[in-house]
């Protein structure tokens, strides 16, 4: 990738030059700031501004490269710890690194769209637990809501409805749980 970005200065570079060496004619007389020679470098202040405008580009490059790497680094690490769906965000203690997971299971019936997620949480030290979030579309009031309930357990917890007021999330959980254990959730 550095390659990339250093092959494109070097263009920029040549290109600067070959303009500037292009932009005369064969009569034009050059002039006195481009005929003064640096008495160190033996370059022409012209040249000396094509130097330095390509240093520039240079150093630009550089720096939009590193900025790069590091929202990449950054969205690894949010990677970590970050759960996103239309539905909620879900985010864990940076502690639990990779001992967590999550799995998505179509629960659809008939004309209910359903989705459980499923998280689980498992450190080195066993004593893990877990948690399934289910969101079911409640927007059709022609169904009942014991048809609904048929889709959830019993023991289910109510979160909340999404932003858009169809999807109803709930939530149960399982041995030392998963937010019981320091996973957050926040609906959409």
């Amino acid at each position: 990738m550095k390659r990339k970005y250093i092959l494109l200065a070097l263009t920029i570079i040549i290109m600067g030059i070959t303009s500037t060496a292009c932009g005369k004619n064969a009569d034009s007389k050059p002039t006195e700031a481009n005929e003064v020679q640096s008495e160190e470098s033996g370059t022409t202040t012209e040249e000396n501004a094509v130097d330095i405008e390509s240093s520039n580009q240079i150093n630009a490059l550089e720096e939009e490269q590193k900025a790069e790497e590091a929202r990449k680094k950054a969205e690894e690490e949010q990677a970590k710890t970050h759960y996103e769906n239309d539905y909620f965000s879900v985010d864990v203690p940076k502690e639990w690194g990779k001992n967590w997971t999550v799995t998505e299971e179509d629960n659809s019936s008939d004309s209910i769209k359903s989705t459980i997620y499923m998280f689980s949480y498992n450190p080195a030290n066993g004593s893990g637990g877990g948690a399934s979030v289910y969101i079911l579309d409640m927007s059709d009031r022609s169904i009942s809501l014991s048809t609904y309930a048929t889709m959830i357990p019993a023991e289910c917890e109510e979160i909340g409805f999404t932003s858009s007021g169809y999807y109803d999330v709930f939530k149960t959980e399982a041995g030392a749980g998963f937010f019981n254990a320091g996973a957050t959730i926040t609906l959409k």
